[in-house]
Formats: C-alpha cells, structure tokens, sequence
C-alpha cells in the first residue's frame, strides 16, 4: 500500500470510527470485510484500537462466495449460522464493506441459494435491529 493510499484510508476510517459512528471505548466492533477491501477493513480495526474499541475482523471472499452460492445445495445454505447469531450478544457496533470485487454473471448465482442465505440470516439481522 502507498502512502498516500494509507493515508487515505485512514483518513476515511478515522472519519467512519469517529465521526459518523462514534465509536468509543469498550465498545466491541465486527467488521465483516471482503478480500479486497482488506485494506480499509485493517484501518477500521486500527482506529477502533486507538478509540479503545476491540475489532474483529471477518472474512469474505469471492471464490467461496460463487462457490457456496453455485456449487452448494440450497439445503446446506439456508441453515441459520447460530455461531453467528450469538455472537450478536457481545457486539455493540457492525460495519459492513460487502460485496464480491467482480460482480456476478447470469448463471453465476442461483436465485434459490440467494433466497436461502436471505433466510439463513433473517434471524441475524431481526436480532441486530433489536
């Protein structure tokens, strides 16, 4: 990363931490991140630590990603990540940077995976909302 790259990226996350979420000390911070936003997600952590926040990053990429949602039965995704949901006890801020770097083709994706992860984490975003 260049300077200048790092310099905005931190700009912008220090912005995100402090300004527009007001992310304070103790809070306790996911950051669920793509492999190619991994730059910005890092900076989020760094200005979450210097804020006396505890980040976790969590880890998306686009080859699992048109894998699970092409090669993998419905069935298998439309089960409720549970590890996930109860980790929603502890968490008090969620920042989200989703979204493959390479957006999908017709045929890449089918509809009934993406309707089965929409159920699978309903449960997830009713608990986060509350």
């Amino acid at each position: 990363m260049s300077i200048n790259e790092e310099q905005v990226l931190s700009k912008i996350a220090r912005q995100v931490v402090e300004t527009c979420l007001q992310i304070k000390e103790d809070d306790m911070v996911t950051i669920n991140t793509w492999h190619h936003t991994i730059k910005l997600a890092e900076q989020l952590a760094i200005e979450c630590y210097k804020v006396g926040a505890v980040p976790l990053i969590t880890l998306m990429t686009d080859k699992l990603w048109y894998k699970m949602m092409y090669e993998i039965s419905a069935e298998k995704i439309a089960k409720t990540p549970l590890h996930i949901l109860k980790s929603l006890e502890g968490e008090t801020v969620c920042i989200n940077i989703h979204g493959p770097e390479k957006p999908p083709t017709p045929g890449k994706i089918k509809p009934e995976n993406m309707e089965a992860i929409r159920k699978a984490f309903k449960p997830i975003g009713n608990e986060s909302t509350n």
